[in-house]
């Protein structure tokens, strides 16, 4: 079955939390090179751990990856992938990871690379990925006429972007199920694509179309939302209007009236929206804002607390009477 995915996709909502490093974890961080999507797959070596049995990476894109101790290779041999910065642990399935790579101490050994994802996509099928990697998104766009280039595509870890008009997603043989869930995907700018640009000439009255003919997707692993409510005492709760995590500009938004989470999940979001969001939504001297953020009319916040491991607003407090 041929599919083409244009203007229109489902709308679905996504949210993401996660634990962030501390103590001990921020310790081992001695290089720290600049977030980037990478391939991943399992080292297959039998060894003692950490020499062997972690992952290889390579940059997409990319002739050479530039590994954690600064080297260039094909591929970079990591001994671990910490996934709690999206809350997962040892998800399966995984093969496409936007991360940063970082080394870490062994007792005993010389150190090695680790790799710290920030968001996780898994291939729609086995299939060998050919051509240029593009994370797709439905700029919501709409047309009265075709060829409508409503989607924007953005090569990753390289610069360039533009407007297509569809993407042919047929060459990557996947299912009815997956392609459903791309069209979601690209609806919330979390499509990633290989493959390569045909021009459609006169794809419609407006003229030639521009399409990207793929030959593998990947769809998003969802982040593991129970790591930003989770607690075990009242104290580690928190309330907070920084509400999820951000990877990138795009997906900044508002902060509005606080929600309950624990400590680590709120200073982990407000972090990352500073890092990606910094002016997002306010008047700028320069350029207009992307959007106008309203003051919130929050009430007064209940007390929040732990409640079967989760961090959850426990109601008013009652008023003492004398």
């Amino acid at each position: 079955m041929r599919i083409l995915i244009g203007a229109l996709a489902l709308v679905i909502g996504a949210s993401s939390s996660a634990a962030p490093l501390k103590g001990a974890g921020q310790a081992w961080i001695k290089a720290h090179l600049s977030q980037s999507y990478f391939q991943l797959r399992q080292d297959p070596r039998l060894c003692v751990a950490p020499l062997c049995g972690g992952f290889w990476v390579s940059a997409v894109n990319k002739r050479l990856t530039r590994c954690a101790d600064g080297s260039l290779s094909l591929e970079c041999y990591v001994a671990e992938v910490d996934w709690r910065h999206i809350g997962l642990s040892a998800p399966q399935g995984v093969n496409l990871v936007l991360a940063s790579l970082s080394l870490k101490s062994y007792p005993g050994f010389p150190d090695q690379g680790v790799l710290v994802a920030e968001g996780a996509w898994r291939s729609a099928t086995d299939k060998v990925p050919e051509g240029t990697w593009y994370r797709l998104g439905d700029t919501g766009l709409q047309c009265v006429t075709a060829p409508c280039y409503s989607l924007k595509e953005k090569r990753l870890n390289r610069p360039g972007k533009q407007r297509i008009s569809g993407v042919d997603l047929s060459g990557a043989e996947a299912g009815d199920e997956d392609l459903y869930a791309a069209q979601s995907a690209l609806s919330e700018r979390q499509l990633i694509a290989v493959g390569a640009n045909r021009l459609v000439p006169n794809e419609g009255p407006g003229g030639d179309g521009l399409r990207l003919a793929a030959s593998q997707f990947y769809l998003p692993v969802p982040a593991g939302v129970e790591q930003g409510t989770y607690c075990e005492v009242d104290s580690d709760c928190t309330s907070s209007p920084y509400d999820s995590y951000v990877v990138s500009r795009e997906q900044c938004y508002c902060p509005l009236c606080p929600v309950p989470m624990n400590d680590q999940a709120a200073q982990r979001n407000e972090e990352s929206w500073r890092r990606h969001c910094a002016g997002f939504g306010y008047a700028s001297v320069n350029a207009p804002p992307l959007m106008a953020c309203p003051r919130p009319l929050c009430i007064l916040p209940n007390p929040v607390g732990c409640v079967s491991n989760q961090c959850t607003e426990l109601g008013p407090v009652p008023l003492e009477l004398h």
